[in-house]
Parts: C-alpha cells; structure tokens; sequence
C-alpha cells in the first residue's frame, strides 16, 4: 500500500498546515469576531467556530482531534459542529444567506496547492 496523507489518519500535506490558519482568520474577519478560539458560547463564536471545523474537515485530511486543537474545543464537538453546519445549510434560511456564500467560496480557495 502506498502511504500518503489519504491514508494514514494524521499525516497531513504542508499546504493543509498553511491553510488552517489562514482559514480560520478569514472566518474571523467574516463574523467580525477577534478570536473563534475563546472560551465563550456566544452564539456568534459559536456559529464561526462551527462554519471554521465544518471547512477544515471538508477541505482537509485532518482529523477532528486536530480540527479540534486548533479550534480549542473536543473532537465530539468538531463532529457535532460539521452535522449541525450542514443541517443549518440545508434547512435555515438565514444561515444560509449569511454563511452559504462564505462557504461555497472557501472551497480551498486560500493557498490552494492542489
């Protein structure tokens, strides 16, 4: 078997490491909030948090355990937020008009080394 970031859980290309953060400053910038890492359950941090772990586990190989370091919050809870985002894009309106877009356009868009 030839072993590469597909296969071995963890292992990841420096192009997904380099599209992390940048990822998770333009969330930032799009929900006007200063840092998606804080301790805090306002929904606004809350919601952003969602939408950053919902991208980086569509648009990288990471793990939830390392969405989840990178956000400040538990792997169940990156699991929890990539349901909850595709639930809210397939049935709420005003998510979707707020974040359907930001979404669509975040396709590995950053620092797309593919």
């Amino acid at each position: 078997m030839n072993a590469n970031y597909w296969t071995i859980p963890g292992l990841v290309r420096k192009s997904d490491t380099d599209y992390a953060p940048t990822l998770i400053r333009r969330v930032e910038r799009f929900a006007g909030i200063e840092n998606i890492r804080q301790r805090t359950h306002r929904r606004e941090v809350c919601e952003a948090r969602q939408v950053a772990a919902y991208l980086l586990r569509r648009d990288t190989g990471f793990t939830t355990s390392l969405v989840g370091r990178m956000l400040g919050i538990d792997h169940s809870s990156v699991t929890h937020s990539v349901q909850v985002v595709d639930a809210l894009l397939t049935h709420d309106r005003e998510f979707r008009s707020l974040w359907g877009a930001f979404i669509a356009e975040s396709g590995r868009t950053v620092g797309d080394n593919n």
